[in-house]
């Protein structure tokens, strides 16, 4: 093709965009077959829109959403006294877990937590060792990993430490205990079930069950315009400090007692607190903006949940470790087993959107278009089936030039169609060109006998 065929095509191309339309043309075909095809898949998807109508939210299908954004503090309160217990077990400094305690000493960061997702840790239960100083002494027994006889077996150790361990190995063999020396901090710290307060049967603070914790979230959707707001609604002090958050009584209250959380998660706090665990507070916000509603008219939900895998015996629960130094080179080790507690704002807003709109009703106007398509495909391979009286059908097409005064047609008869028309011309004779039955069975196309003498028509019919 030279430059100058290529240069006239694209001129020809471009100038039919502008002045050809291309549209398609209704046939009615008569085929009880194809009739009770398109109603039952067009009553198929009306049925399975109406169940989706009634499962899902129909509202999201025209409003935009709007994710919330906000801080959450928390603060808790509650006191615990041991001063009781009289069996403990046979650990040693017993007296030391005989006290009362307060939030202050179990709570962990004592300032609470804050941010969109933020957490504390409340202690259930602990280990003590006390006075400890740098020094030297023999190493937890940890089977053959820490077993001597003489220095000879600790030599290949020499300033080397491991992950489970306490100290770095000094190379020499602590002989009284048969287990290789380290230097740190001494004596070392027994966490063994033996030496949990009462074996590790249950927990030392079993009171904590009945401290509280108030959840206090602030949360805006800058998404769906200036929507601010909080889920404290008490407006009298007095209120908010006496009330304790339940599902269906008080499902206001953001106050909530640290044994209710782990109950709503399906756990059992006994057993939950002596190794300690991680739980999950939601603060659940779904709001609908639309027809001027604010966000007080919207009331947040609470979900809880434990997160942390119970079933999984390496280290199992939840703890950590803190010191108090009390001068220079002395110290008392806490190992503390407790609650951590996660507490997050999640959710969202709706509020109606144009754009929306139209997306979701494009889509839907789409969806009934299923049944045309299964008919027309189900309509070709009834004329593979019976491609006699289909192939007439094959190669034509029709092209309406609309000019001033009238409309000019013209039309591309296919070989066979030519044939019939012939004839039927015959066989009338002078009849006049407008009874002729011409029938067609293809949409978007039209076979005229007589240019000149028949016009254009928007519904045809064939028979099959």
């Amino acid at each position: 093709m030279s430059w100058e065929d290529f240069h006239l095509n694209m001129l020809h191309y471009f100038k039919s965009l502008l002045t050809v339309y291309t549209t398609t043309r209704l046939v009615r075909i008569r085929s009880t077959f194809l009739a009770v095809v398109y109603i039952v898949v067009v009553t198929f998807m009306w049925f399975t829109f109406f169940l989706g109508w009634l499962h899902l939210d129909i509202k999201k299908a025209y409003q935009k959403s709007c994710p919330v954004r906000g801080v959450v503090s928390t603060k808790v309160k509650g006191f615990a006294s041991t001063e009781h217990l009289s069996n403990i077990g046979s650990i040693s400094n017993a007296a030391l877990y005989r006290r009362t305690w307060d939030f202050i000493d179990l709570v962990s960061p004592p300032f609470g937590g804050e941010g969109q997702y933020t957490g504390i840790t409340v202690a259930t239960n602990f280990v003590i060792t006390v006075n400890q100083t740098r020094g030297t002494c023999p190493e937890e027994e940890k089977g053959n990993t820490t077993a001597c006889a003489n220095d000879k077996d600790c030599q290949s150790k020499n300033g080397t430490w491991v992950a489970s361990g306490h100290g770095i190995y000094t190379g020499k063999c602590a002989i009284n205990a048969r287990t290789c020396e380290i230097s740190g901090w001494c004596p070392i710290e027994n966490d063994q079930g033996s030496q949990l307060p009462f074996q590790g049967k249950r927990a030392l603070l079993e009171d904590v069950e009945n401290f509280t914790i108030l959840i206090k979230n602030s949360v805006g959707f800058p998404g769906c315009g200036n929507h601010k707001g909080q889920n404290i609604r008490y407006k009298d002090e007095h209120c908010l400090s006496h009330c304790i958050h339940h599902p269906t009584t008080q499902p206001k209250c953001p106050i909530f007692k640290i044994g209710d959380i782990v109950k709503w998660s399906n756990e059992n706090f006994s057993d939950v607190a002596v190794r300690g665990g991680v739980f999950k507070v939601e603060i659940i916000w779904i709001c609908d903006f639309d027809f001027g509603r604010t966000i007080d008219e919207c009331e947040p939900k609470y979900s809880f949940s434990r997160v942390d895998d119970k079933t999984f015996n390496t280290s199992k629960g939840w703890n950590f470790r803190y010191a108090d130094y009390h001068e220079e080179n002395r110290r008392t080790l806490h190992k503390v087993f407790g609650l951590q507690i996660l507490v997050a704002a999640v959710g969202e807003g709706r509020k109606f959107d144009f754009f929306e709109a139209i997306i979701s009703l494009g889509a839907m106007v789409g969806l009934f278009a299923v049944a045309s398509l299964v008919c027309d495909f189900l309509f070709d391979i009834l004329c593979l089936l019976n491609s006699f009286r289909c192939a007439a059908m094959r190669n034509y097409t029709q092209e309406l030039r609309f000019g001033d005064d009238s409309a000019s047609l013209s039309t591309k008869i296919s070989p066979i169609d030519k044939i019939k028309n012939t004839e039927k011309y015959q066989n009338a004779g002078n009849a006049n060109a407008d009874n002729v039955d011409s029938t067609l069975i293809r949409s978007r196309s039209c076979i005229l006998p007589d240019d000149s003498q028949t016009q254009p028509t928007q519904v045809e019919t064939a028979d099959i």
